[in-house]
């Protein structure tokens, strides 16, 4: 009986120590994909926020286009204008 719980308590550990060796080996790939889609989600952010300052720099653009625009046309009806 001793034998028997001896061989038992020998498959338990090798089974445990399979099951822990796959949980290992699945944190570490896990762990590694977040560390390629965090830097993923570092270079989009970057991107994003390059965008933004485009975004606003056409704005900023837009307005002086705009107001050079109105300024012309001030301009012209102020040369018709006897």
């Amino acid at each position: 009986m001793l034998v028997r719980l001896e061989g038992d308590l020998r498959l338990m550990y090798r089974q445990h120590k399979d099951d822990m060796r796959g949980a290992t080996s699945r944190y570490q790939e896990a762990a590694a994909r977040c560390t390629v889609l965090s830097a993923r989600c570092a270079r989009q952010q970057e991107a994003l926020a390059d965008m933004r300052e485009w975004q606003d720099e056409c704005e900023r653009l837009h307005a002086l286009m705009q107001s050079n625009s109105e300024m012309i046309a001030d301009a012209a009806a102020g040369a018709q204008r006897p």
